[in-house]
């Protein structure tokens, strides 16, 4: 069975949660397997720059505790790096240790966050059955096997029923050694019970997307609504909403209400340009509608349709004219006898740099 912990974690941000252990009773304190702050103790113990003399005086570990767990971990010949070094797999071993209780493993725990080898959720902090699992897939594959249905593990996870009955039976699981060491639990169960909780990783600014689902938050696809298919995830630097928000009657003589926005702030060219028409009228079959902009360019949008959208993707404004400028809506009554209102219309438009 492999359980290969990291030997050194990336630098982090201590937590509040890390940061609150300067607050427990060391006497009280207590630092569960599994957690961040347990991978954070196993990472500094299994760390080339922790030596006796950093957990004596700096994590202020009694004197044989340290000399205790750096034994442990250099193996029979003494030295960090050879063949024989012992390196802590869990806290069970490290609480097994001489002169290593409670107040120890809170010392630690409060030297590691500090020092910044307590791991964040997209550090990878642990290989079980030879599949790597971050801080964040580890608790929450803890709690799938903990309190998932049968129906889930067997159905949705995908999981051989053998293994759903070994999970159950080893309930509750504290860490993933205990998960590992369950019954039929091996390579392809921890895959599945990976794949079943893991958190796709979304496209940051100018990488490539699809859908703006694809892309982090606070970033839109652009392309996804001119192309079907996006190009780039990018920033509200690069698109807005732009909004006419008064509410005014629809002349019911022929005669036709114009309205504008001023488009600002975006880049030079429009991409993904969409109108939202916020118009109350009995007949919509009366009524044309038309969109236009400072550049010249024009599109009907409402042409006598009686279930006409509210919502319509322009496509009138070539996507190598300027954005930036003033654009007008233009409706009108074409048949006397009923009275209509404009409450208002939204421009949303994408852009990008020429």
């Amino acid at each position: 069975m492999s359980r290969i912990l990291l030997a050194v974690l990336a630098l982090a941000a201590c937590s509040p949660e890390s940061a609150n252990l300067d607050t427990v009773d060391e006497a009280g304190a207590r630092v569960d397997e599994s957690t961040p702050e347990a991978f954070g103790i196993l990472a500094l113990l299994n760390s080339a720059s922790t030596t006796e003399s950093v957990l004596d005086h700096d994590a202020e570990l009694d004197a044989r505790a340290a000399r205790s767990l750096i034994a442990h971990r250099n193996g029979p010949d003494g030295v960090f790096g050879t063949a024989d070094d012992d390196a802590f797999d869990d806290l069970a071993e490290v609480d097994a240790q001489y002169y290593v209780g409670s107040s120890a493993m809170h010392k630690l725990a409060r030297f590691a966050a500090n020092a910044g080898f307590v791991p964040g959720g997209s550090d990878v902090v642990g290989t079980w059955e030879g599949v790597s699992f971050t801080m964040d897939e580890v608790t929450a594959t803890l709690e799938l096997a903990n309190d998932g249905s049968e129906a889930e593990l067997d159905i949705d996870v995908g999981l051989n029923s053998r293994a759903v009955q070994g999970i159950f039976d080893a309930r509750p699981i504290g860490d993933m050694n205990e998960l590992a060491d369950a019954y039929y639990v091996g390579a392809s169960a921890m895959g599945a019970l990976k794949a079943y909780v893991a958190v796709p990783v979304l496209a940051g600014p100018w990488e490539m997307c699809d859908t703006s689902a694809d892309c982090a938050e606070g970033l839109v696809c652009m392309g996804e609504i001119a192309y079907g298919s996006g190009i780039y995830c990018v920033d509200d630097t690069m698109y807005d909403d732009f909004t006419h928000d008064e509410s005014e009657e629809i002349p019911d003589n022929g005669e036709t209400l114009t309205t504008s926005v001023n488009v600002q702030g975006l880049a030079t060219v429009p991409v993904d340009v969409v109108l939202t028409l916020d118009i109350v009228h009995p007949r919509p079959s009366d009524l044309v509608v038309t969109i236009d902009n400072f550049n010249g360019y024009s599109q009907v949008v409402w042409d006598h349709e009686e279930n006409p959208s509210s919502e319509v993707v322009i496509r009138a404004f070539p996507s190598d004219d300027m954005v930036n400028g003033v654009y007008n809506l233009h409706v009108t009554d074409t048949v006397t006898g009923e009275q209509g209102e404009l409450r208002g219309w939204n421009l949303y438009i994408v852009s990008n740099w020429d």
